[in-house]
Order: C-alpha cells, then structure tokens, then sequence
C-alpha cells in the first residue's frame, strides 16, 4: 500500500475546491481525493500494461503437476476456462474478472491451493 499525503497548500485548495464543486460527492475530501487518485493509478495500469502478460508466459506460472492436473480434469467448467485460455489472442489481464474468477475455480475446484492461485496472478 501507498499513502499520500498532499502538502502544497495550492493542491489542498484545489482539492476542496473540485470536491464541493462535485455533484453527487463522497462524503469527505478525503475520500474525492483518493477515488482521483485511483483514477490516475488506473491510467498507470492502462499505460504501462503491468497487469499484462501473454498467454504462455501465464501457463508457465503453472507447475508441470499444477498443469497436468488442470489439463486432465474431467470437469466441464475446467474444459471452458482452458478452451478460453487458449482462444486468447490479446494477453491475459491478471486483475480481469475472467482471470480472477477463473483462478479462483481452480481453487474451489481442488486443482490449485489458495496460496498458488494468489501467486499465479500476482503482478
């Protein structure tokens, strides 16, 4: 975690100022400054495509028995993420819905520990 603290008098003012003049606004500054600031972290994100990685290099962070075990499992819904993965053409979102939920499959499915699906989409 990151905690800024703003100390320009000018950046103060103008953060009070854009909050009361906000519509529909969070119940403090504090909480108008830090939804800004998200927005910016998220134009970080969409610029240096850090939650980014291409679809082999997201298999490799699977072990080989990892691997083994999810490529041969019966189950329908194992089949559809797999056949998903491999339909990608644009790289693998590490943050998406699809890859968390996915993952998360895995997990409740016995296929991979809770500690292993947290590593295999850590950034």
């Amino acid at each position: 975690m990151i905690t800024v603290t703003l100390t320009n008098a000018r950046h103060i003012a103008a953060a009070n100022a854009a909050w009361q003049a906000t519509e529909n606004k969070p119940a403090t500054v504090d909480e108008y400054v830090q939804a800004a600031l998200e927005r910016v972290a998220d134009s970080w994100v969409e610029s240096t495509k850090v939650d980014q990685i291409s679809v082999g290099d997201f298999i490799l962070r699977f072990t080989g028995a990892e691997f083994a075990a999810i490529t041969g499992s019966a189950d329908p819904n194992v089949a559809a993420i797999l056949a998903t993965l491999r339909a990608r053409e644009a790289p693998v979102r590490l943050g998406s819905t699809d890859a968390v939920n996915g993952i998360d499959y895995l997990v409740n499915a016995g296929l991979l520990t809770p500690e292993r699906g947290v590593e295999v989409l850590h950034y």
